[in-house]
């Protein structure tokens, strides 16, 4: 999820591989250099609560800090996270998934300039048409013209940059809940399977701390972050960055699931003369 900061700018990747990929077209060619991206946002993150026949009315401001007139188009899209649903998204055509917001959604106005160092107010209006029983998602861009290059082919090709707030419209009654199942030893780590089988977005971050056979924390750790929607499963590991002396150990898992809610496990386990992890047995 995006930190929430005022003022942060999204250079999203599908538009930054387009703009790698239209420079590496045009070495030994033309190349027009792209305008500096100085395209801004004050509200990059957008989570309500609502329900059929409930409204929420925001507002976005859009501020264009370089010298240039800059022309804007503002739409939405869907997204979903990609695996292994550390944060990265894939971007689709509005209405295209199961969680999609996009009829839900109203902006105006869709097109606009800013003069240099100038700001735009853009309004959207959230009003589900069904009973939200889970959360639904999407993003509004703001999208602006960069430049022209050309390729090796004289062929001009034009590159855009975008800035973006993502928008969850969760549920009233949110089920912040996960499984953490299938958990295996590896050479000298443990890992096991985050599913999120409640109905809300969830961004998990978890923590643990290994003690010994004399009740000695031995290490502590984090574990990798997780931005995973209803159903998405993802792998967890737990690494620790010292290496455990022979003996018999438990490794105590948090899984922060935001809003109060948590996940915790105990796992049991053996260090050999080798350094090689055994799992003894797993409890909740």
């Amino acid at each position: 999820m995006l930190p929430g900061s005022q003022k942060q700018s999204i250079l999203t990747r599908a538009i930054a591989t387009r703009c790698v990929r239209a420079l590496a077209l045009s070495v030994g060619a033309l190349l027009l250099p792209c305008i500096a991206f100085a395209l801004r946002i004050d509200n990059p993150k957008i989570d309500v609560q609502l329900n059929k026949d409930e409204s929420y009315s925001g507002q976005i401001v859009v501020e264009n800090n370089s010298t240039e007139e800059i022309r804007i188009k503002a739409y939405a899209e869907d997204f979903l996270y990609k695996e292994p649903f550390d944060g990265e998204k894939q971007f689709l055509p509005k209405g295209t998934t199961p969680l999609s917001l996009a009829a839900w959604l109203t902006l105006s106005p869709l097109e606009f300039t800013l003069a240099p160092y100038g700001r735009q107010t853009v309004n959207f209006v959230l009003r589900p048409q069904e009973n939200v029983e889970i959360v639904h998602c999407g993003i509004i861009f703001f999208e602006t013209g960069l430049g022209r290059t050309v390729n090796e082919q004289g062929e001009g090709i034009d590159v855009l940059g975008r800035v973006g707030s993502l928008i969850f419209i969760e549920p009233t009654k949110q089920e912040k809940k996960g499984e953490f199942s299938q958990i295996k030893e590896n050479a000298r780590s443990l890992e096991g399977i985050f599913k999120n089988t409640g109905n809300t977005f969830l961004h998990v971050q978890g923590i643990y701390y290994i003690i010994d056979s004399t009740d000695k924390v031995s290490t502590r750790g984090k574990t990798n972050e997780l931005y995973l929607l209803p159903q998405n499963q993802a792998k967890v590991d737990i690494s620790p960055t010292d290496a455990l002396p022979a003996g018999n150990y438990t490794v105590v898992l948090t899984l922060d699931l935001e809003g109060g809610k948590a996940l915790v496990k105990e796992i049991d386990f053996s260090v050999s003369s080798t350094g090689a992890y055994k799992i003894i047995t797993v409890r909740d």
